[in-house]
């Protein structure tokens, strides 16, 4: 409680606060929801309650150069009384919006948790977030190497020539659960096109509005489509990110497993 009083105090010093009594009003909009956030964080280290140092990683996939080597370091790390391992984090930003999991959000988060399994070793992530709790499961060792060699494959062709791919977008084409032959009169292609090229029922901003590299490169959704490249990278890189939210959300729904919902 001390800490989040200085925390506001500071803001207003800042002057990022209405003045007066706006500003004690905004405060305690922003404090209001960090009571919840911090006693589920609680509940979350109870469940794991070991704390284990942080992990090394270092990886390289056989055959490949040097210079895509992974070397960073891993924290957060817990295990709980079986041994098993979780990493456990605190974010600000609302994971969780309408009752709805914020993909562009957990992205970050989700190659952190591919990375840590390139070791052998599985682990689950938890994200506390102000708007709800988010739990990754453990993967397959394979199935982490694996998508880590098509992030490695973007990457060396993203510095070659501009990779079709538009996060934004490509998670609601895949939302809408677009084939990878939808045709310009599909519900899927016209959800990405809007959410790219902004749409006049839509409140949300064009995802190529804000990026000055996406508008030069793809400057119409017809050009990001081309060639099925979009389908392909989207599926790639953020087609098993969507596959790990729909398990997420299943597990939400299941009768016997509600005291697990976001």
């Amino acid at each position: 409680e001390d800490a989040l009083a200085d925390t506001l105090a500071r803001m207003a010093r800042r002057g990022v606060l209405p003045a007066g009594h706006f500003g004690a009003l905004v405060q305690a909009e922003l404090a209001a929801p960090m009571d919840k956030m911090f006693g589920d964080y609680a509940q979350v280290l109870a469940a794991w309650p070991q704390a284990l140092p942080d992990v090394l990683l270092d990886y390289l996939p056989a055959g490949q150069d040097e210079a895509l080597r992974l070397l960073d370091w891993l924290g957060g790390l817990r295990a709980n009384d079986a041994g098993a391992r979780c990493r456990v984090l605190l974010e600000s930003t609302g994971l969780v919006k309408n009752r709805r999991y914020r993909r562009d959000k957990l992205l970050p988060f989700w190659v952190a948790h591919v990375a840590g399994h390139l070791g052998g070793e599985a682990l689950s992530t938890v994200i506390v977030s102000k708007a709800g709790t988010v739990t990754l499961a453990p993967l397959a060792a394979e199935d982490a190497r694996q998508y880590w060699d098509v992030v490695l494959q973007a990457w060396q062709q993203g510095l070659t020539m501009p990779l079709p791919l538009a996060l934004r977008t490509g998670l609601a084409w895949l939302e809408a659960q677009g084939p990878a032959g939808d045709t310009p009169q599909a519900v899927g292609w016209q959800k990405a096109r809007a959410c790219y090229e902004g749409d006049d029922s839509m409140f949300s901003r064009a995802e190529m509005a804000d990026s000055a590299y996406l508008a030069r490169a793809f400057p119409r959704f017809e050009d990001l489509w081309a060639d099925g490249a979009f389908v392909r990278w989207t599926q790639a890189l953020l087609g098993p990110l969507e596959g790990a939210v729909q398990k997420m959300a299943k597990v939400r729904t299941a009768p016997a497993l509600t005291k697990l919902a976001v």
